[in-house]
């Protein structure tokens, strides 16, 4: 099999020649929510011209694929640090999709009133000069009051995310809010293609888990009324046992969305594969719809699956991809 091919950009400069050659090798990973994807190089420097790569905080695009089909752009990616191995003598260079650095972390006081999801996400994303990209129907869903205590943006964003069966995820240079296998679609503006996966392309040991749902038949979440000061119940799905949040909310439509949200999560991944390629699809990602063909399980054919982790392995020597994919609430056979 052909090598595959490869161009890294750092800080603006294409350094695909220094590496050519010397890559001993590479991965990027692509993981749904709020997990940052990641990249890492190792490079041989045991021969002149020494490579010092870039800086840590510098930014290093990466692009990946086949002769034949050509280049898939993975994204951009911030330096986190650099090791200098010796003895085999290697610069191993290590990034992450953003910059989860102290500010998104910074805990912070301070509270909403009358406004929306799509103005929440908007405004911390200005504030740490980056972009929006929500669904929007969730950019128009209405929050009559939200606290942010001694939490940090990050933190806040997830918990907005999570309370309505959604993701918040830093990537690219852009704040992502969007409903599970979303986001992609939102940044390309395109419908995803359904990606089909053959077990002919796949490396011994593919698996298929089966799990026992959870147990819980509904999920009941609290808020509080202020006009006739007492705590309220909203209740999803029916039958027993019950599930019951600990949060309490501001408003009925609130807790509503917070418990449907939970009762879906119940629900997910309730089948779930694992498999490695044998030659590596760049065009893979995270939350790509996906279908795979070819394995002799009755549960397979027909069946819609989500990517939730893309993993690219790859160098002068070869290139290969690991999968793991799961069903959506409701759609697993």
């Amino acid at each position: 099999m052909a090598p595959p091919i490869y161009r890294f950009v750092a800080d603006g400069k294409d350094i695909t020649g220094l590496v050519k050659g010397r890559l001993v090798s590479a991965s990027v990973t692509d993981k749904q929510g709020m997990e940052s994807d990641s990249a890492s190089l190792i490079i041989d420097n045991t021969k002149a011209p020494y490579f010092e790569g870039p800086e840590p905080g510098g930014l290093l695009e990466i692009w990946l694929g086949w002769k034949d089909t050509g280049l898939v752009r993975l994204g951009s990616y911030t330096v986190d640090k650099t090791s200098e191995q010796f003895g085999p003598d290697r610069l191993v260079i290590d990034a992450k999709a953003a910059d989860m650095g102290a500010q998104l972390k910074e805990q912070k006081r301070r509270s909403w009133a009358n406004t929306t999801i799509g103005a929440v996400v908007d405004q911390i994303a200005q504030e740490h000069n980056l972009s929006a990209v929500v669904s929007p129907d969730l950019a128009a869903l209405p929050l009559a009051h939200l606290d942010q205590t001694d939490e940090g943006d990050m933190n806040l964003l997830t918990r907005l995310a999570r309370e309505r069966g959604a993701l918040a995820k830093f990537a690219d240079k852009r704040v992502i809010f969007a409903r599970k296998g979303e986001a992609k679609e939102l940044l390309t503006g395109r419908a995803l293609p359904l990606v089909a996966i053959d077990q002919s392309e796949c490396a011994p040991g593919a698996t298929l888990d089966r799990r026992e749902r959870n147990n819980y038949k509904a999920v009941r979440a609290f808020w509080y009324s202020d006009a006739q000061a007492e705590r309220k119940e909203v209740k999803a799905g029916d039958g027993g046992p019950v599930y019951t949040i600990r949060n309490k909310y501001q408003d009925e439509q609130s807790a509503a969305r917070a418990a449907d949200a939970k009762l879906a999560e119940f629900k997910r991944g309730a089948l779930s594969m694992t498999l490695a390629l044998y030659k590596g699809r760049p065009e893979l990602f995270a939350e790509a719809p996906a279908v795979f063909t070819g394995f002799p399980s009755h549960r397979l054919p027909g069946q819609r699956f989500i990517l939730t982790d893309v993993s690219h392995s790859f160098g002068d020597g070869g290139f290969t991809s690991r999968i793991t994919a799961e069903t959506n609430p409701g759609e697993d056979n």
